[in-house]
């Protein structure tokens, strides 16, 4: 019992002798033999008597004769109960805790609804019935490929290579695919491949700077393109437009060219100047800032207007054969 003693809140000692005397007296006549209440006797030297009085209740109604009395609890019965109960509630916290014990990054991946992931290099989409959506590389590489072919039932595939140092690591939101590029240290060429749903019209917005970015989206539909993040070299190959379709290279690119269907004339804004600008058979030098290079053939209604930025060094402009 010396376990449960309190040394915060001493209770009042009582000597042994007294305890014992009152135990010796003759009980009165005609009353049964009742416990007082006052204590425990711990025997041994130095050992005190710590009295746990009963708090005084009203009386109960009087037990009928004949009628067994009401079972005593026992201590260890209710210490077992009490000791499964905080079992049950920390077996169900432990559960909780364990189902989200991964890293931040494996909590994302299942927050992040319709991103799978089939490789440590590859990762994965449902197209779920899309029609439209839009893309974005958010990070820098060294060289990017995007391109559209038809996966199936996959929305996209995004790939890095070996050597690359990068690992993807995808995001989606509603009809909004965003790629984040992670390093692990094993390599630097920098080289990621985006396959994108032809099934889909896209939107594309390149945020990263990129030493090389290479668009063939030839077997797709795009409802616009935006180059953000800048690139030294940018090789865009259209896909036939429906209607006027903006591209824009909001970034800085030293060489940018450009490819698109027949009947689909591309219109170019060089706000920045341009060094050399060659359309078809045509060769303009120096262009100054603010010019617009429009082809004979604008006046339709499926076309490509596009806007540089920057002073681009070269700007090549040329129709698919």
């Amino acid at each position: 019992m010396d376990q449960w003693f309190d040394a915060a809140n001493p209770a009042r000692t009582v000597s042994a002798e007294s305890v014992l005397d009152r135990s010796r007296r003759p009980l009165a006549a005609g009353f049964p033999a009742t416990d007082d209440h006052i204590g425990d006797v711990l025997e041994g030297p130095g050992r005190e008597i710590r009295p746990h009085r009963a708090p005084k209740h009203p009386a109960g109604p009087a037990q009928a004769a004949g009628m067994p009395a009401p079972p005593r609890r026992n201590r260890g019965v209710m210490v077992a109960g009490l000791a499964l109960t905080a079992a049950v509630l920390l077996g169900g916290t432990v559960a909780g805790v364990t189902y989200f014990s991964g890293s931040d990054s494996d909590l994302t991946s299942v927050l992040e609804l319709g991103v799978g992931a089939t490789s440590q290099r590859t990762v994965t989409g449902p197209l779920d019935g899309r029609t439209a959506a839009s893309f974005e590389l958010v990070s820098a590489a060294k060289r990017v490929t995007v391109r559209s072919e038809d996966l199936g039932d996959a929305l996209y595939k995004m790939t890095t290579a070996e050597d690359s140092g990068l690992l993807p690591k995808a995001a989606v939101a509603q009809d909004d695919v965003r790629l984040e590029l992670t390093p692990d240290g094993k390599g630097d060429s920098g080289t990621v491949e985006v396959v994108l749903s032809a099934k889909v019209v896209w939107t594309l917005r390149l945020s990263g700077a990129v030493e090389e970015q290479v668009l063939n989206m030839q077997s797709g539909r795009v409802a616009g393109i935006d180059l953000v993040g800048g690139a030294r070299r940018a090789q865009i190959q259209l896909p036939a437009a429906a209607g006027t379709v903006p591209l824009k290279a909001t970034g800085a690119v030293e060489e940018l060219a450009m490819t698109s269907p027949a009947g689909n004339p591309v219109r170019v804004r060089v706000k920045g100047g341009a060094t050399t600008v060659a359309a078809g058979d045509k060769t303009l030098r120096d262009v100054p800032p603010g010019s617009t290079v429009t082809p004979k053939d604008w006046a339709t209604n499926d076309r490509y207007d596009v806007e540089a930025a920057s002073r681009v060094t070269l700007l090549s402009i040329d129709t698919a054969q």
